[in-house]
């Protein structure tokens, strides 16, 4: 099985407790896991084990400390396995375009220059490529959207503290409204919650921690947002300062890496403890990680 290089990870720990995931044993700015996945798109087999953790592992943060699970999107993840599936769904789960950014990718050229070399075939077209800086948040809350898009390489998971201007406002909508088919089928309720976390403080912190070097890219003044995608390359070359920071945005970070062959499950302090819990109350319920 494909994995990621020494360099990248250092020292996987062997704690039998912890399998599937291996610890990253030299870094200690945080504390790094990562679980190996035969490929991308992820096996209907990991992948449903997966989910299941990923589910309980929710509801673990959700009792202590309190956090709550945001979903992300790459959009170079979508075409063309889940376009038609993300496009019968966007009404539904308020899809929100923002920027995404890797410490260890290339700054994206400006539009300008792709086109001008688009048009003078110095480049040939990719739909991944072009768009790779590119992210969706579900404002809906929902598990079903991770359910639906995880296992193509692009889905990253942000635990975030509770943040009460989260939530919407009383307003009082009139019957008339509220039972007029058109507003039945939307579900005002669902769609005041979703707007209302546009007043999340994720949305300045985000761009204020990761924004800095996307200042010069026309989009970014209109953008709401800025998602880190990180490798567990960008974790042992940044230093402990920088990852410390990187915490005050999200709690834990849960994310699909494609150049670690795996998943990155970073947390801020020890979680041996927890995930060996998580681990051990999927195999009570018979369920066991394939990795071969």
């Amino acid at each position: 099985m494909a994995g990621p290089s020494d360099r990248a990870l250092g020292r996987l720990s062997t704690d039998q407790d912890l399998l599937p995931w291996r610890r990253a044993e030299q870094l200690t700015a945080c504390a790094l896991y990562w679980l190996p996945v035969r490929s991308f798109p992820i096996p209907v087999v990991q992948r449903s084990w997966v989910l299941e953790f990923v589910n309980a592992l929710s509801l673990l943060l959700a009792k202590k400390p309190g956090l709550r699970c945001e979903t992300f999107l790459q959009m170079s993840a979508i075409y063309p396995e889940l376009l038609k599936e993300f496009q019968a769904r966007a009404m539904d789960a308020v899809p929100l375009i923002g920027l995404s950014w890797s410490p260890s990718g290339a700054i994206p050229p400006p539009p300008e220059k792709e086109v001008e070399d688009l048009q003078n075939k110095r480049k040939s077209f990719s739909f991944g490529e072009h768009v790779e800086s590119y992210c969706y948040w579900f404002l809906k809350k929902s598990d079903e959207y991770r359910n639906l898009f995880f296992g193509h390489g692009g889905t990253t998971l942000l635990f975030l503290a509770p943040d009460p201007k989260t939530e919407p406002p009383p307003v009082a909508i009139p019957s008339f409204i509220r039972d007029h088919p058109f507003f039945k089928s939307a579900n005002l309720d669902g769609l005041l919650k979703s707007f209302a976390s546009l007043q999340d403080d994720f949305v300045a912190k985000s761009k204020e921690l990761f924004g800095g070097n996307l200042e010069s890219r026309p989009e970014a003044k209109g953008t709401l947002y800025v998602l880190p995608r990180f490798t567990s390359r960008d974790f042992f070359e940044a230093q402990a300062d920088a990852v410390k920071k990187w915490f005050e945005l999200f709690g834990v970070y849960f994310s699909e890496s494609p150049s670690d062959h795996g998943i990155l499950l970073a947390v801020k302090d020890d979680f041996d403890a927890q995930l060996t819990q998580l681990v051990r109350e999927l195999s009570d319920r018979g369920l066991s990680y394939p990795e071969l």
